[in-house]
Protein backbone atom coordinates (compact mmCIF):
# COMPACT_ATOMS: atom_id res chain seq x y z
CA UNK A 1 0.00 0.00 0.00
CA UNK A 2 2.88 2.61 1.08
CA UNK A 3 4.21 1.56 -2.92
CA UNK A 4 1.06 2.85 -4.26
CA UNK A 5 0.38 5.34 -2.32
CA UNK A 6 3.76 6.98 -3.45
CA UNK A 7 3.27 6.60 -6.89
CA UNK A 8 -0.21 8.05 -6.90
CA UNK A 9 1.61 11.14 -5.21
CA UNK A 10 4.14 11.32 -7.77
CA UNK A 11 1.54 10.92 -10.38
CA UNK A 12 -0.58 13.75 -8.49
CA UNK A 13 3.00 15.60 -8.32
CA UNK A 14 3.86 15.62 -12.19
CA UNK A 15 0.29 16.32 -13.07
CA UNK A 16 0.38 19.58 -10.76
CA UNK A 17 3.49 20.55 -12.61
CA UNK A 18 2.59 20.00 -15.70
CA UNK A 19 -0.45 21.76 -15.08
CA UNK A 20 1.41 24.63 -13.92
CA UNK A 21 3.71 24.61 -16.63
CA UNK A 22 0.95 24.70 -19.35
CA UNK A 23 -0.38 27.58 -17.80
CA UNK A 24 2.85 29.41 -17.32
CA UNK A 25 3.65 28.62 -20.98
CA UNK A 26 0.49 30.59 -22.07
CA UNK A 27 1.46 33.50 -20.01
CA UNK A 28 4.79 33.67 -21.24
CA UNK A 29 3.57 33.88 -24.78
CA UNK A 30 1.63 36.72 -24.27
CA UNK A 31 4.60 38.56 -21.82
CA UNK A 32 3.21 37.88 -18.83
CA UNK A 33 6.58 37.16 -17.26
CA UNK A 34 6.88 37.75 -13.81
CA UNK A 35 3.74 35.32 -13.17
CA UNK A 36 5.17 32.93 -15.67
CA UNK A 37 8.26 32.67 -13.44
CA UNK A 38 6.15 32.47 -10.48
CA UNK A 39 3.92 29.80 -11.97
CA UNK A 40 7.06 27.88 -13.18
CA UNK A 41 8.83 28.17 -9.89
CA UNK A 42 5.70 26.47 -8.19
CA UNK A 43 5.87 23.78 -10.61
CA UNK A 44 9.11 23.37 -10.30
CA UNK A 45 8.56 22.63 -6.45
CA UNK A 46 5.99 19.86 -7.19
CA UNK A 47 8.36 18.20 -10.02
CA UNK A 48 11.92 19.67 -8.93
CA UNK A 49 13.78 16.83 -12.03
CA UNK A 50 11.66 18.19 -14.66
CA UNK A 51 14.51 20.04 -17.32
CA UNK A 52 11.57 21.57 -19.58
CA UNK A 53 10.23 23.70 -16.42
CA UNK A 54 13.97 25.48 -15.37
CA UNK A 55 14.34 25.61 -19.02
CA UNK A 56 11.13 27.67 -19.84
CA UNK A 57 11.70 29.58 -16.61
CA UNK A 58 15.03 30.80 -17.87
CA UNK A 59 13.61 31.96 -20.93
CA UNK A 60 10.79 33.68 -18.95
CA UNK A 61 14.37 35.64 -16.88
CA UNK A 62 15.84 36.24 -20.26
CA UNK A 63 13.31 38.05 -21.93
CA UNK A 64 13.08 39.57 -18.31
CA UNK A 65 16.84 40.26 -19.07
CA UNK A 66 17.71 38.49 -15.84
CA UNK A 67 20.71 37.25 -17.66
CA UNK A 68 22.33 35.20 -14.35
CA UNK A 69 19.20 33.90 -13.35
CA UNK A 70 18.51 32.59 -16.89
CA UNK A 71 21.75 31.31 -16.83
CA UNK A 72 21.01 29.68 -13.83
CA UNK A 73 17.89 27.95 -14.41
CA UNK A 74 19.96 26.51 -18.14
CA UNK A 75 23.04 25.16 -15.98
CA UNK A 76 20.42 22.97 -13.65
CA UNK A 77 18.30 22.07 -17.32
CA UNK A 78 21.71 21.22 -18.28
CA UNK A 79 22.45 18.95 -15.25
CA UNK A 80 19.11 16.95 -15.83
CA UNK A 81 19.23 16.46 -19.46
CA UNK A 82 22.71 16.97 -20.74
CA UNK A 83 21.60 15.81 -24.43
CA UNK A 84 19.30 18.06 -25.15
CA UNK A 85 20.94 20.24 -27.70
CA UNK A 86 18.29 23.41 -27.05
CA UNK A 87 19.57 24.08 -23.68
CA UNK A 88 22.71 24.83 -24.59
CA UNK A 89 21.87 27.13 -27.60
CA UNK A 90 19.48 29.31 -25.02
CA UNK A 91 22.73 29.16 -22.34
CA UNK A 92 24.96 30.38 -25.43
CA UNK A 93 22.74 33.29 -26.09
CA UNK A 94 22.74 34.84 -23.02
CA UNK A 95 26.30 34.27 -23.09
CA UNK A 96 26.64 36.14 -26.08
CA UNK A 97 24.93 39.10 -24.63
CA UNK A 98 26.98 39.29 -21.90
CA UNK A 99 30.32 39.25 -23.85
CA UNK A 100 31.48 36.22 -22.41
CA UNK A 101 32.02 34.88 -26.05
CA UNK A 102 34.39 31.32 -25.10
CA UNK A 103 31.56 30.41 -23.38
CA UNK A 104 28.84 31.38 -25.96
CA UNK A 105 30.67 29.49 -28.53
CA UNK A 106 32.05 26.57 -26.71
CA UNK A 107 27.64 26.09 -25.83
CA UNK A 108 26.91 26.57 -29.85
CA UNK A 109 29.31 24.07 -30.65
CA UNK A 110 27.87 21.56 -28.55
CA UNK A 111 24.57 22.43 -29.61
CA UNK A 112 25.42 21.79 -33.44
CA UNK A 113 26.14 18.84 -32.14
CA UNK A 114 22.82 17.48 -32.40
CA UNK A 115 20.88 20.08 -33.94
CA UNK A 116 18.76 20.18 -36.78
CA UNK A 117 19.85 21.21 -40.19
CA UNK A 118 17.22 23.99 -40.54
CA UNK A 119 18.46 25.82 -36.94
CA UNK A 120 20.49 29.01 -37.30
CA UNK A 121 24.33 27.66 -35.27
CA UNK A 122 26.23 28.82 -38.11
CA UNK A 123 25.05 32.26 -37.78
CA UNK A 124 25.22 32.33 -33.89
CA UNK A 125 28.63 30.83 -33.78
CA UNK A 126 29.57 33.75 -36.21
CA UNK A 127 28.48 36.39 -33.96
CA UNK A 128 30.53 34.51 -31.12
CA UNK A 129 33.90 34.42 -33.37
CA UNK A 130 33.07 38.15 -33.87
CA UNK A 131 33.06 39.10 -30.33
CA UNK A 132 36.15 37.21 -30.26
CA UNK A 133 38.03 39.23 -33.53
CA UNK A 134 38.72 35.81 -35.42
CA UNK A 135 37.28 37.52 -38.75
CA UNK A 136 38.40 34.41 -40.55
CA UNK A 137 36.36 31.54 -38.76
CA UNK A 138 33.36 34.40 -38.83
CA UNK A 139 33.08 34.40 -42.57
CA UNK A 140 32.77 31.04 -42.78
CA UNK A 141 29.83 30.23 -40.28
CA UNK A 142 28.35 33.31 -42.23
CA UNK A 143 29.14 31.35 -45.73
CA UNK A 144 27.58 28.31 -44.44
CA UNK A 145 24.69 29.76 -42.80
CA UNK A 146 23.39 31.31 -45.76
CA UNK A 147 23.95 28.19 -48.08
CA UNK A 148 21.07 27.12 -45.74
CA UNK A 149 19.15 30.47 -45.52
CA UNK A 150 19.76 32.45 -48.72
CA UNK A 151 17.55 35.22 -47.32
CA UNK A 152 19.18 36.11 -44.37
CA UNK A 153 19.55 39.64 -44.03
CA UNK A 154 22.25 39.52 -40.92
CA UNK A 155 24.42 36.83 -42.12
CA UNK A 156 25.05 39.25 -45.22
CA UNK A 157 25.68 42.08 -43.21
CA UNK A 158 27.88 40.81 -41.06
CA UNK A 159 30.34 39.16 -43.25
CA UNK A 160 30.63 42.38 -45.46
CA UNK A 161 31.43 44.14 -42.79
CA UNK A 162 34.49 41.92 -41.87
CA UNK A 163 35.10 41.72 -45.39
CA UNK A 164 35.10 45.95 -45.43
CA UNK A 165 37.10 45.10 -42.26
CA UNK A 166 39.90 43.06 -44.24
CA UNK A 167 40.08 45.59 -47.30
CA UNK A 168 38.16 42.81 -49.41
CA UNK A 169 35.59 45.84 -50.94
CA UNK A 170 34.60 44.26 -53.76
CA UNK A 171 32.98 41.03 -52.00
CA UNK A 172 32.12 43.55 -48.94
CA UNK A 173 29.97 45.61 -51.79
CA UNK A 174 28.28 42.34 -53.10
CA UNK A 175 27.17 41.53 -49.76
CA UNK A 176 26.15 44.53 -49.10
CA UNK A 177 24.23 45.01 -52.31
CA UNK A 178 22.32 41.54 -51.81
CA UNK A 179 21.21 42.99 -48.67
CA UNK A 180 19.81 45.98 -49.90
CA UNK A 181 18.33 43.94 -53.08
CA UNK A 182 16.30 42.04 -49.49
CA UNK A 183 15.47 45.35 -47.90
CA UNK A 184 16.04 48.38 -49.54
CA UNK A 185 15.53 50.56 -46.23
CA UNK A 186 18.71 48.80 -44.60
CA UNK A 187 20.20 51.83 -43.47
CA UNK A 188 23.84 49.98 -42.36
CA UNK A 189 24.08 48.21 -45.73
CA UNK A 190 23.63 51.65 -47.70
CA UNK A 191 26.24 53.39 -45.69
CA UNK A 192 28.39 50.20 -45.86
CA UNK A 193 27.97 49.88 -50.01
CA UNK A 194 28.37 53.49 -50.27
CA UNK A 195 31.95 53.59 -48.21
CA UNK A 196 33.08 50.56 -50.37
CA UNK A 197 32.20 52.61 -53.82
CA UNK A 198 33.95 55.67 -52.32
CA UNK A 199 37.26 53.68 -51.74
CA UNK A 200 36.49 52.05 -54.80
CA UNK A 201 36.43 55.34 -57.04
CA UNK A 202 32.83 54.70 -57.98
CA UNK A 203 31.66 57.98 -57.24
CA UNK A 204 28.04 57.93 -58.99
CA UNK A 205 27.42 54.66 -57.46
CA UNK A 206 27.96 55.86 -54.11
CA UNK A 207 26.11 58.87 -54.34
CA UNK A 208 23.28 57.26 -54.74
CA UNK A 209 23.81 55.11 -51.45
CA UNK A 210 24.23 58.18 -49.48
CA UNK A 211 21.46 60.13 -51.01
CA UNK A 212 19.25 57.28 -50.56
CA UNK A 213 20.26 57.55 -46.85
CA UNK A 214 19.17 61.09 -46.26
CA UNK A 215 16.07 60.11 -48.11
CA UNK A 216 15.54 57.62 -45.21
CA UNK A 217 16.64 59.86 -42.38
CA UNK A 218 16.36 63.10 -43.31
CA UNK A 219 17.41 64.95 -40.00
CA UNK A 220 20.43 62.62 -39.39
CA UNK A 221 23.65 64.84 -39.72
CA UNK A 222 26.26 62.42 -40.36
CA UNK A 223 24.52 61.15 -43.79
CA UNK A 224 24.70 64.56 -44.81
CA UNK A 225 28.82 64.69 -44.03
CA UNK A 226 29.25 61.41 -45.92
CA UNK A 227 27.06 62.69 -48.95
CA UNK A 228 29.72 65.91 -48.86
CA UNK A 229 32.79 63.91 -48.86
CA UNK A 230 31.73 61.90 -51.69
CA UNK A 231 30.90 65.67 -53.49
CA UNK A 232 34.07 66.77 -52.76
CA UNK A 233 35.85 63.41 -54.12
CA UNK A 234 33.68 64.29 -57.62
CA UNK A 235 35.17 68.12 -57.21
CA UNK A 236 31.65 69.34 -56.52
CA UNK A 237 33.08 71.57 -54.21
CA UNK A 238 29.59 73.81 -53.25
CA UNK A 239 27.12 70.74 -53.37
CA UNK A 240 29.87 69.54 -50.62
CA UNK A 241 30.00 72.60 -48.66
CA UNK A 242 25.85 72.31 -49.06
CA UNK A 243 25.37 69.18 -47.23
CA UNK A 244 28.22 70.04 -44.69
CA UNK A 245 25.65 73.46 -43.66
CA UNK A 246 22.75 71.25 -43.26
CA UNK A 247 24.58 68.72 -40.80
CA UNK A 248 25.80 71.64 -39.20
CA UNK A 249 22.43 73.17 -38.80
CA UNK A 250 21.25 69.95 -38.16
CA UNK A 251 24.30 69.20 -35.31
CA UNK A 252 25.90 72.99 -34.45
CA UNK A 253 27.97 71.37 -32.03
CA UNK A 254 29.96 68.86 -34.10
CA UNK A 255 33.31 69.97 -34.43
CA UNK A 256 33.93 67.55 -37.21
CA UNK A 257 31.33 69.45 -39.35
CA UNK A 258 33.00 72.73 -38.65
CA UNK A 259 36.14 71.33 -39.58
CA UNK A 260 35.46 70.49 -42.62
CA UNK A 261 33.49 73.34 -43.86
CA UNK A 262 36.50 75.11 -43.09
CA UNK A 263 38.83 72.97 -45.22
CA UNK A 264 35.76 73.37 -48.09
CA UNK A 265 36.32 77.17 -47.89
CA UNK A 266 39.69 77.36 -47.92
CA UNK A 267 39.71 75.32 -51.03
CA UNK A 268 36.73 77.62 -52.41
CA UNK A 269 38.82 81.02 -51.10
CA UNK A 270 36.43 81.80 -48.93
CA UNK A 271 38.73 83.45 -46.80
CA UNK A 272 35.88 85.47 -44.47
CA UNK A 273 34.16 82.15 -43.96
CA UNK A 274 37.01 80.58 -43.18
CA UNK A 275 38.29 82.10 -40.55
CA UNK A 276 34.92 82.21 -39.45
CA UNK A 277 34.67 78.29 -38.95
CA UNK A 278 38.42 78.40 -37.40
CA UNK A 279 37.16 80.92 -34.30
CA UNK A 280 33.93 78.36 -34.10
CA UNK A 281 36.52 75.67 -33.88
CA UNK A 282 38.75 77.22 -31.64
CA UNK A 283 35.22 78.32 -29.37
CA UNK A 284 34.47 74.36 -29.32
CA UNK A 285 37.75 73.21 -28.61
CA UNK A 286 40.43 75.52 -28.08
CA UNK A 287 43.35 72.89 -27.50
CA UNK A 288 45.68 72.37 -30.82
CA UNK A 289 45.59 69.08 -29.90
CA UNK A 290 42.08 68.58 -30.66
CA UNK A 291 42.44 68.29 -34.61
CA UNK A 292 45.16 65.21 -33.71
CA UNK A 293 42.47 64.19 -31.34
CA UNK A 294 39.66 63.55 -33.81
CA UNK A 295 42.14 62.43 -36.94
CA UNK A 296 42.79 59.74 -33.96
CA UNK A 297 38.96 59.25 -33.24
CA UNK A 298 38.32 58.76 -36.86
CA UNK A 299 40.99 56.49 -37.21
CA UNK A 300 39.93 54.51 -34.78
CA UNK A 301 36.35 54.32 -35.98
CA UNK A 302 38.00 52.81 -39.24
CA UNK A 303 39.99 50.20 -37.92
CA UNK A 304 43.56 52.50 -38.35
CA UNK A 305 44.47 51.75 -35.16
CA UNK A 306 48.33 52.35 -35.47
CA UNK A 307 47.09 55.68 -37.30
CA UNK A 308 44.90 56.36 -34.42
CA UNK A 309 48.41 55.85 -32.40
CA UNK A 310 50.22 58.27 -33.68
CA UNK A 311 47.72 60.58 -34.09
CA UNK A 312 46.66 60.73 -30.65
CA UNK A 313 50.71 60.44 -29.69
CA UNK A 314 51.37 63.96 -31.35
CA UNK A 315 48.01 65.41 -29.86
CA UNK A 316 49.61 63.99 -26.34
CA UNK A 317 53.02 66.03 -27.67
CA UNK A 318 51.15 69.16 -27.91
CA UNK A 319 49.02 69.18 -24.85
CA UNK A 320 50.67 67.64 -22.45
CA UNK A 321 48.74 66.21 -19.88
CA UNK A 322 45.20 66.29 -21.50
CA UNK A 323 43.36 63.04 -20.00
CA UNK A 324 42.02 62.79 -23.21
CA UNK A 325 44.44 62.17 -25.50
CA UNK A 326 45.78 59.68 -22.96
CA UNK A 327 42.32 58.37 -22.51
CA UNK A 328 41.75 57.92 -26.12
CA UNK A 329 45.32 56.21 -26.84
CA UNK A 330 44.66 53.90 -24.16
CA UNK A 331 41.48 52.74 -25.73
CA UNK A 332 43.12 51.95 -29.12
CA UNK A 333 45.40 49.82 -27.44
CA UNK A 334 43.40 48.19 -25.43
CA UNK A 335 41.41 46.92 -28.96
CA UNK A 336 44.83 46.38 -30.30
CA UNK A 337 44.91 43.55 -27.00
CA UNK A 338 48.28 45.97 -26.05
CA UNK A 339 46.81 45.55 -22.60
CA UNK A 340 50.07 46.78 -20.64
CA UNK A 341 50.23 50.41 -23.15
CA UNK A 342 46.92 50.30 -22.59
CA UNK A 343 47.09 50.35 -18.62
CA UNK A 344 50.26 53.46 -18.74
CA UNK A 345 48.20 55.19 -20.45
CA UNK A 346 44.81 55.07 -18.55
CA UNK A 347 46.72 55.57 -15.55
CA UNK A 348 48.71 58.43 -16.40
CA UNK A 349 44.90 59.45 -17.83
CA UNK A 350 43.99 59.51 -13.97
CA UNK A 351 46.87 61.44 -12.85
CA UNK A 352 44.81 64.18 -13.87
CA UNK A 353 41.71 63.26 -13.94
CA UNK A 354 40.98 61.57 -10.68
CA UNK A 355 37.06 61.27 -10.93
CA UNK A 356 36.52 60.49 -14.36
CA UNK A 357 33.91 57.33 -14.33
CA UNK A 358 35.27 56.00 -18.05
CA UNK A 359 38.61 56.14 -16.93
CA UNK A 360 37.89 53.62 -14.08
CA UNK A 361 36.08 51.69 -16.25
CA UNK A 362 38.69 51.31 -19.22
CA UNK A 363 41.38 50.49 -16.43
CA UNK A 364 38.61 47.76 -14.97
CA UNK A 365 38.22 46.35 -18.84
CA UNK A 366 41.52 45.54 -18.99
CA UNK A 367 43.01 44.41 -15.37
CA UNK A 368 39.41 41.72 -16.06
CA UNK A 369 41.19 40.69 -19.63
CA UNK A 370 44.27 40.61 -16.97
CA UNK A 371 42.42 38.63 -14.80
CA UNK A 372 43.67 41.06 -11.90
CA UNK A 373 39.85 40.25 -10.71
CA UNK A 374 40.71 42.46 -7.51
CA UNK A 375 41.97 45.60 -9.15
CA UNK A 376 38.88 45.14 -11.93
CA UNK A 377 36.75 44.96 -9.14
CA UNK A 378 37.79 47.99 -7.36
CA UNK A 379 37.68 50.35 -10.74
CA UNK A 380 34.43 49.12 -11.50
CA UNK A 381 33.34 50.09 -8.41
CA UNK A 382 35.08 53.08 -8.38
CA UNK A 383 33.36 54.08 -11.77
CA UNK A 384 29.99 53.31 -9.70
CA UNK A 385 30.70 55.37 -7.06
CA UNK A 386 31.66 58.24 -9.49
CA UNK A 387 28.89 58.02 -11.55
CA UNK A 388 25.93 55.82 -10.35
CA UNK A 389 24.15 55.48 -13.56
CA UNK A 390 26.57 53.60 -15.33
CA UNK A 391 25.25 51.00 -17.01
CA UNK A 392 28.14 48.99 -18.24
CA UNK A 393 30.06 48.93 -15.06
CA UNK A 394 26.98 47.57 -13.68
CA UNK A 395 27.36 44.57 -15.88
CA UNK A 396 30.95 43.77 -15.69
CA UNK A 397 31.19 44.23 -12.20
CA UNK A 398 28.02 41.67 -11.67
CA UNK A 399 30.04 39.50 -14.14
CA UNK A 400 33.11 39.33 -11.74
CA UNK A 401 30.89 38.76 -8.63
CA UNK A 402 29.32 35.95 -10.71
CA UNK A 403 32.39 34.25 -11.89
CA UNK A 404 33.59 34.78 -8.31
CA UNK A 405 30.52 32.85 -6.88
CA UNK A 406 28.76 35.85 -5.14
CA UNK A 407 25.23 35.22 -7.38
CA UNK A 408 23.46 37.55 -4.89
CA UNK A 409 25.71 40.60 -5.60
CA UNK A 410 25.73 39.60 -9.37
CA UNK A 411 22.12 39.54 -9.59
CA UNK A 412 21.51 43.08 -7.73
CA UNK A 413 24.22 44.65 -10.36
CA UNK A 414 22.66 42.86 -13.21
CA UNK A 415 19.46 44.08 -11.72
CA UNK A 416 21.14 47.74 -11.35
CA UNK A 417 22.52 47.64 -15.04
CA UNK A 418 18.85 46.27 -16.71
CA UNK A 419 17.31 49.74 -14.96
CA UNK A 420 19.76 52.53 -16.41
CA UNK A 421 20.11 51.07 -19.70
CA UNK A 422 16.06 50.78 -19.59
CA UNK A 423 16.46 54.95 -18.91
CA UNK A 424 18.62 54.84 -21.95
CA UNK A 425 21.77 56.91 -20.39
CA UNK A 426 24.87 56.00 -21.92
CA UNK A 427 28.38 56.35 -21.47
CA UNK A 428 31.52 56.17 -23.55
CA UNK A 429 33.03 52.70 -23.92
Amino acid sequence: MKWLFNCVREFYFWLTALFLGSIATGWLSYWYLEGAIHLYSRGIKFSPGNWRLFNSRGLAFHKLDKKYEAIEDYERAIELASEEWGLYRNRGLVYLELEKYKKALRDFERAAKRWPKIGDEFFLRASAWRGLENCREAINDYTLDLKRNPTREASYLGRAQLLYELGQLQAAVQDAEKVVSLNSRNEQALLLAGKCYSMLCLNEEALAKASALVRLNPEYADYYKFRAEIFDGCDEKERAKHDIEKAISLNPEGTAYWNRLESLDWELKNIAAERKCSSKILQLAPKTGVPFMKQGLICEDKGMFEEAISSFTEAISLTGDDPDAYYFRARVYYKMDKLDEAEKDVCAALKTARNDSTCFYLRGRIYEDKKELGKALYDYSRAIALNPSYAPAYRHRGGIYFDMGEKGKAHADSQKAREFETLGRKDRP
